[in-house]
């Protein structure tokens, strides 16, 4: 059932949530080749 379906992840933070851990989030993004999800990440500073 799931072979032609694309899964994915939708998680909610809050502004003082993404304030502290924005720099650990954009760290993973980086190392995992979403550069353009750090850099949202890191904007939202």
């Amino acid at each position: 059932m799931y072979d032609f379906l694309k899964r994915m992840s939708i998680i909610r933070y809050s502004e003082k949530a993404i304030k502290k851990n924005a720099k650990a989030i954009a760290a993973v993004a980086n190392e995992e080749g979403f550069i353009h999800h750090a850099a949202a990440v890191l904007k939202r500073l």
